[in-house]
């Protein structure tokens, strides 16, 4: 018996078992009926379970990886180089030898601009 029979049976077999416990002993019916909808609980939940899996399953199987344009090394690639650029433009504003008294600080400017557009 698979899984999907398996809730088939146990459903059937509790709807079955509240009537039948109903009718012969009123005074312990409360107990297994909530004993039974825990069962139901799980079962729907597990039912529920599967439906997402399938669903993410099939956004899997359906991504076309090819039109994927950059790949991971070449993020890091990419990043990298973007860092030390960032680094190289920092450096040379922190350099105190960089800055002039007589308002020559645009070539400077430039500099920084060259650096960050290689």
């Amino acid at each position: 018996m698979n899984i999907e029979e398996s809730i088939e049976y146990l459903k059937l077999k509790i709807k079955k078992e509240n009537l039948t416990i109903q009718g012969m002993f009123g005074d312990i019916y409360e107990e297994i009926r909530k004993d039974n909808t825990a069962i139901e609980t799980l079962l729907t939940a597990y039912e529920k379970e599967k439906e997402l899996l399938e669903l993410a399953s099939n956004m899997l199987d359906n991504i076309d990886y090819d039109q994927i344009p950059i790949e991971i090394g070449e993020l890091k690639s990419e990043l990298k180089k973007e860092t030390e650029k960032n680094k190289k433009a920092i450096d040379f504003i922190n350099d105190k030898n960089n800055y002039f008294e007589d308002g020559e600080n645009w070539q400077n400017v430039l500099k920084i601009k060259h650096i960050l557009e290689e």
